[in-house]
């Protein structure tokens, strides 16, 4: 028996001493947190002693521990696995192994994080972007990609219980559907599907998701798609954004569907990854050229696009850059954003110049100059001119006029909110660009409609 404690004993310290024996083979290891691993620490910083020399030291050892990313995704399979509980706080366990990102939970519920007025503002700034690419005869859609849980409620916990409130996306695309604006309802197309579009371990749609979501958009652009009787493969070897960020190495492949397609357009930008900030493609037996401002969900969907346009710029940078419409001479522009980022149409306004106003400007009440804060930047080529106004002048849906020097503007309803540093989303802000001037004491008056 003593000698049974004694092996037992000593195992038990080998076990406890592996992963520090093994520290040297993982410095170099593979990072799948998406965070940046802590350096070795310096003894002396700025000529004296590194007080904080035994906290970054005991950082780095934690993040470079022998098997450390085995141990995590043990304990992240154990507590998921019979807890269903997320290690990760971006991360929620739904039922079936589903997993959804922890921040659609607000748009699953019903809870609104935008005001009637921001939902109006964003209405009225991609109103007057459509009415002027329209007036030059080039083609503007808006899209929303719905939320994974959004199409597949059925896979979320029940610890998360609907309001009964419309969500964001639900009271937008009602006013977007009622505007002068070109949508393409994807959201319907999806649900009407019996077919599952998305990924269980992922948060996106699969290749056939995407193809469904193409059609659409190429039904609204007024055209037809490339594809004709386009068959799908199925093949588990999708490495899931959302099931690698919570099991690392452990993590499964996910299921993805392919399109048994020989796709003939080519990348002609130095970036050719489905996650570029620009892609450009050139199909020279497709005819037409797009602008096409999108989020991730175009890593899967932008393949469908490039086959069917001669040309095609695929925009991530934010915010979106709508002249970009006239130097690359576009027939059609396309802004596809998902249900969750929905709110960034509210908080920076799209680079454009400021349509002139018509009205006269007796019809139009005049803000008090102590009611209002403007102020302006040089930024992309043009005069920046944004701030905000007293909510005391506005109803759900007022337009704001800026007069500068005699010209009258109207501006984009957005409040700026990261150059105006606020922590809310707020709805009384106005934003416009102008040609570029010189001058730097310009006469502003604000203007309520």
């Amino acid at each position: 028996m003593k000698k049974f404690n004694f092996v037992f004993i000593i195992a038990y310290f080998v076990l406890l001493a592996i992963p520090a024996l093994t520290m040297p083979f993982f410095f170099n290891a593979k990072n799948t947190e998406k965070r940046e691993l802590a350096n070795f620490p310096k003894l002396v910083k700025e000529e004296s002693i590194n007080k904080d020399f035994v906290d970054e030291l005991d950082d780095f050892v934690n993040d470079r521990i022998g098997l450390r990313q085995v141990l995590v995704s043990a304990n992240t399979a154990l507590k998921t696995g019979i807890f269903k509980h997320s290690t990760e706080d971006s991360i929620i366990v739904g039922k079936n192994d589903w997993l959804f990102y922890s921040d659609t939970a607000s748009d699953y519920m019903g809870v609104r994080t935008l005001s009637d007025r921001n939902i109006s503002n964003i209405v009225s700034t991609y109103e007057m972007v459509s009415d002027k690419l329209e007036e030059d005869g080039i083609v503007f859609v808006m899209t929303l990609i719905p939320n994974k849980n959004t199409v597949y409620p059925q896979y979320m916990p029940d610890t998360f219980v609907k309001t009964g409130n419309n969500s964001n996306m639900e009271v937008l695309s009602d006013k977007l559907k009622e505007s002068g604006i070109t949508y393409a309802d994807v959201y319907s197309r999806l649900n009407s599907s019996d077919e599952i579009l998305y990924q269980a371990r992922d948060s996106h749609w699969t290749y056939k998701g995407a193809f469904y979501g193409y059609d659409e958009i190429m039904k609204s652009f007024g055209l037809e798609n490339a594809f004709t009787d386009l068959l799908f493969e199925e093949k588990n070897d999708w490495d899931a954004d959302l099931g690698v960020m919570l099991y690392s190495v452990n993590a499964k492949k996910d299921k993805q569907i392919y399109p048994e397609f020989e796709f003939t357009y080519e990348y002609t930008s130095h970036e050719k990854e489905p996650d570029s900030i620009q892609l450009v493609t050139e199909n020279e037996s497709a005819s037409g050229k797009a602008l096409i401002f999108r989020d991730s969900f175009m890593n899967t969907g932008h393949k469908y696009f490039a086959q069917s346009f001669e040309y095609c710029l695929f925009s991530r940078a934010y915010p979106y850059k709508i002249d970009l419409a006239y130097s690359k001479e576009a027939d059609y522009v396309l802004l596809e954003i998902v249900e969750r980022n929905i709110k960034n149409l509210a908080i920076k306004a799209p680079v454009m110049e400021a349509p002139k106003a018509t009205i006269d400007v007796k019809d139009l009440t005049m803000a008090d100059k102590n009611d209002y804060y403007l102020t302006f930047i040089e930024e992309n080529g043009y005069t920046h001119i944004y701030g905000y106004i007293d909510e005391k002048y506005l109803n759900v849906d007022n337009d704001i006029y800026i007069n500068v020097d005699g010209v009258i503007y109207k501006a984009f309803p957005i409040y700026e909110q990261n150059l105006l540093e606020s922590e809310e989303i707020k709805d009384n802000g106005f934003s416009l660009y102008i040609p570029k001037t010189d001058a730097n004491d310009f006469v502003t008056e604000v203007y309520i409609n």
